[in-house]
């Protein structure tokens, strides 16, 4: 059997913010058109990970490459390049304020190229559809919406220029269960109809094993295990045990007491 293509791989990459290391050596890879989750608690490097493959950070050391090209410490044309393949859902949805839902799920393609206001509204309407939002939402404002219909939206935007990578971060936050299921079957079409690579970062197991094909975890700012889904739950490691399950007792019981 041929090797998977690599979308996405971090070899040995270390980020610290003054004394403290968030990525610590850090490996990953992320398979072309594979739905990955990266799990973790709070502040254990998940965002940082994100930051880094989109350039807003700069690793002190190591590499980060997409479909091959060079990302950590690269120019602006190379991040420019890069993330013009890739469409994000960021985890308070991110809307402009002063832009109606059909503009902000138009902007990430009218930002790109010279696009018709008829044409940009299409796309709208049509990537809308798609995460089942009405018409008659297209001219309202975010304040207007619930949190629900703003992920809803931010989804709709972040496949409106048919990217290469999706990247959802923390995308069921701030929803109750129902709604928090809804954008979980919702990503899972999307990536389906768009063959998108997809980078998750999130804290919540259900939606991880919802929308995933593969789970990795952080802690220490080092992968700890990765494999499939349907592995985790028979995982042979007291941290991902101890997570997984949210048990209080444990391994990383002493990182949260400091």
């Amino acid at each position: 059997m041929s090797e998977p293509e690599i979308k996405i791989r971090m070899r040995d990459v270390t980020k610290r913010f003054g004394a403290k290391v968030i990525l610590d050596n850090f490996n990953l890879d992320v398979r072309a058109s594979e739905s990955l989750v990266v799990i973790g608690g709070s502040g254990v490097g998940k965002s940082v990970m994100l930051k880094c493959i989109l350039g807003i950070l700069t690793p002190e050391s190591g590499s980060i490459t997409v479909d091959g090209i060079e990302v950590a410490n690269a120019g602006s044309a190379e991040h420019e390049a890069v993330n013009a393949k890739v469409g994000m859902l960021f985890q308070g949805a991110a809307l402009f304020d002063s832009m109606t839902i059909a503009e902000n799920v138009a902007f990430s393609v009218t930002a790109r190229k010279p696009v018709s206001a008829k044409i940009a509204r299409e796309i709208a309407l049509m990537k809308l559809s798609m995460v089942g939002l009405k018409r008659s939402v297209a001219d309202l404002y975010p304040s207007e919406l619930s949190g629900g219909m703003k992920k809803r939206a931010g989804l709709a935007r972040a496949i409106a220029a048919d990217p290469e990578i999706l990247f959802f971060d923390e995308p069921t936050t701030g929803l109750d269960p129902l709604m928090g299921d809804i954008i979980n079957d919702l990503i899972v079409h999307c990536v389906e109809q768009t063959g998108a690579t997809a980078l998750t970062i999130t804290h919540d197991m259900h939606s991880a094993r919802k929308i995933a094909d593969r789970i990795a975890m952080i802690y220490q700012g080092k992968i700890v295990w990765i494999g499939d889904t349907a592995e985790i739950d028979s995982a042979a490691n007291p941290l991902v045990d101890q997570f997984i399950h949210g048990r209080t007792d444990g391994p990383i019981q002493m990182a949260v007491r400091r």
